[in-house]
């Protein structure tokens, strides 16, 4: 996808520290980010190393301890809850390693629900639910309860729920990370494509680095900060391509 160099989300001296007691934990510490239009980025880091937080930060879900967090030129801190969450239904999807989906609902229902909570004519709403259930190759399957649809078809629908308001930034937490291989791989293909299609940006938290080195930007949480680790990963990712495709089967004798 074409980075037209647009900022779609941006945080800037952004921390997040947590009371325990006497004590205070610092888990994020002065970390400046910018999103462009189109652009994906990958998040990896330790576990427990404050990605998910960051996730939430940067979605508006939880509040900074110091810093600001801007979507579309907005910065979201000095807003109420009412003001917070219409902005975030109209700029931001979210995907989440577990689907989310609300079982007494049909696909098409799931879809539509953000576009229904932001107001559009229930007519609209299944319109656009219908054609993006299409694009993620669901059509046949819109009026299926998520427990009528596999695992990877679950995930498909929560991916369509996240794209239908046409968001700036979709923010994804192990969005394959529940799937077996094979699935993955399709999901990761699909959302790739879809990056293509729709020029919406991504930020995506994973720790699975075979899906971090298909995004423009590799960023590792690493000592409560965000360390560019693109072409490290990139050149190792190719090193090790190369070595199993070089690799010679030892005969048995």
């Amino acid at each position: 996808m074409t980075i037209d160099g647009q900022v779609v989300l941006q945080c800037q001296a952004l921390s997040k520290s947590y009371e325990q007691g006497t004590d205070t934990i610092s888990v994020l510490s002065n970390i400046s980010l910018d999103v462009c239009s189109g652009e994906k980025i990958a998040i990896i880091g330790a576990s427990g190393s404050g990605k998910t937080t960051l996730l939430n930060l940067l979605g508006g879900l939880d509040d900074p301890t110091s810093g600001s967090v801007a979507v579309m030129d907005a910065d979201m801190s000095p807003m109420g809850e009412s003001s917070r969450a219409r902005w975030r239904n109209q700029h931001l999807g979210f995907v989440y390693q577990f689907h989310h989906l609300l079982g007494e609902f049909t696909a098409l229902e799931n879809v539509a629900m953000p576009l229904l909570i932001g107001k559009v004519a229930v007519a609209e709403a299944k319109a656009r639910a219908q054609a993006i259930l299409s694009q993620v190759g669901l059509e046949h399957r819109c009026h299926h309860k998520p427990s009528e649809l596999s695992g990877g078809e679950r995930q498909r629908v929560a991916i369509a729920r996240a794209l239908v308001a046409k968001p700036a930034c979709v923010l994804m937490d192990e969005p394959t990370g529940n799937l077996d291989p094979e699935t993955a791989k399709t999901i990761l293909d699909l959302l790739l494509q879809l990056n293509t299609d729709l020029g919406i940006s991504f930020v995506v938290v994973t720790h699975e680095h075979h899906v971090a080195v298909q995004m423009d930007k590799v960023l590792s949480l690493e000592q409560e900060t965000l360390i560019d680790v693109t072409e490290d990963l990139v050149a190792r990712s190719s090193v090790n391509s190369q070595s199993e495709t070089t690799a010679v089967p030892v005969q048995g004798s």
